[in-house]
């Protein structure tokens, strides 16, 4: 959509406007980090092109990884006495920095 969008000689701030949306909204949705189909579909519309979403992962996920993040969920959880889905959001939220600085600090996990 960046280069449609260059060709016509358009800002992302000037689409943006066009379709009700910050410039960062444009921004986030030509370097594929935006999937509200919504949005895309009416940037496709400006711009007067058909729109083509590939959905695919940046990166592989490792599993020793994954195993990992939930065993560090799990044990937030059961350590502040919440719900698997609330110690998700804590750290979500969070940004996980205050749990992981504690956890660490309990010197109960070694990582990989």
């Amino acid at each position: 959509m960046a280069q449609c969008r260059k060709n016509k000689g358009l800002t992302q701030e000037e689409v943006g406007v066009m379709i009700g949306v910050q410039k960062a909204m444009v921004s986030k949705v030509e370097n594929g980090l935006c999937v509200n189909f919504g949005t895309v579909n009416r940037i496709a519309e400006a711009l007067g092109v058909e729109p083509i979403v590939a959905l695919k992962s940046k990166k592989k996920a490792d599993k020793n990884l994954i195993d990992y993040v939930m065993t560090v969920i799990v044990e937030f959880a059961r350590r502040h006495d919440l719900t698997i889905r609330e110690a998700s959001n804590y750290i979500r939220r969070f940004k996980g920095i205050d749990f992981l600085t504690e956890f660490l600090r309990c010197g109960t996990h070694t990582f990989f």
